[in-house]
């Protein structure tokens, strides 16, 4: 039950072929997790069979791995067996007596109840754009950036993208995902969330009071401070679009260089 301080320490995020090729040492641990499941699979096969029920349980694990054949070739959709939904398909599998039965029951019942209670009910098919969780896709253009005013302080950006019903990655997305406004952030931090295409620097400072102290603490005893600028479109929700790259403005006395082309990964 306590999944995160025993399971969740090996180098495994998600079993996807991606997330396995890319993060360090997830296909070594990956290969051990399978290890580990084969033995207790050819284990509990043979308490199955010394119990009389192997015939009964290979029908109900065949049944299992054909419904799981027709999800992973749904069009458009990614299967993703969770922990919990592993722990319901191989808890069946341990309905014998012993002291391995036993103990795969506890492993399983407690990836089962920590998955659930702590991560809800999640779905066992998810779209391509859900994995990618908030890795930039580059299918919503972020805003460009046009200006920056130094007399009033104020950066302008405007739209590059119109918003037209599309569908990416099997979700319709009208329009834009509901990304009706923007979001702005300095140095990696985001300062403003609305629906204003323009900033008072000047103005933000003084209504972001964290940002306002940020920013004064850093033209302690300097002339001038360079400010990283990078903005998307937003939702009320946490949704953001892909951001820009950085543009850089030397504040205060407005020297402001335009973001190179393309977005931030």
């Amino acid at each position: 039950m306590l999944n995160n301080v025993t399971f969740d320490r090996l180098p495994v995020d998600r079993l996807t072929l991606t997330d396995i090729m890319t993060q360090p040492g997830s296909l070594l641990a990956t290969s051990g997790i399978i290890l580990t499941i084969t033995t207790g699979v050819f284990v509990q096969a043979y308490q199955l069979w010394k119990a009389g029920m192997f015939r009964k349980y290979l029908f109900v694990y065949v049944l299992f791995i054909f419904g799981i054949l027709i999800l992973a070739n749904l069009s458009g959709l990614n299967l993703r067996v969770h922990h919990y939904i592993l722990a319901l398909l191989l808890i069946p599998g341990t309905n014998t007596k012993g002291m391995t039965a036993m103990l795969f029951q506890g492993v399983l019942l407690g990836l089962l109840v920590n998955g659930v209670s702590r991560w809800g009910l999640a779905s066992i098919e998810e779209t391509d754009r859900s994995l990618r969780r908030n890795d930039p896709s580059g299918d919503i253009n972020p805003p460009n950036f046009l200006d920056y005013d130094a007399g009033t302080s104020l950066v302008r950006w405007n739209d590059t993208q119109i918003d037209l019903p599309t569908m990416i990655d099997g979700e319709f997305v009208a329009p834009i995902d509901q990304l009706t406004g923007y979001s702005l952030l300095i140095n990696d931090v985001e300062v403003y969330v609305g629906n204003s295409s323009s900033v008072s620097i000047e103005e933000l400072a003084e209504q972001n009071t964290e940002f306002g102290k940020l920013l004064k603490d850093s033209l302690n005893g300097v002339e001038t401070v360079n400010l990283y600028l990078r903005v998307a479109r937003a939702a009320e929700s946490s949704n953001r679009s892909d951001y820009t790259r950085a543009a850089t403005l030397s504040y205060p006395d407005g020297n402001f260089t335009m973001p190179a082309k393309g977005i931030t990964k």
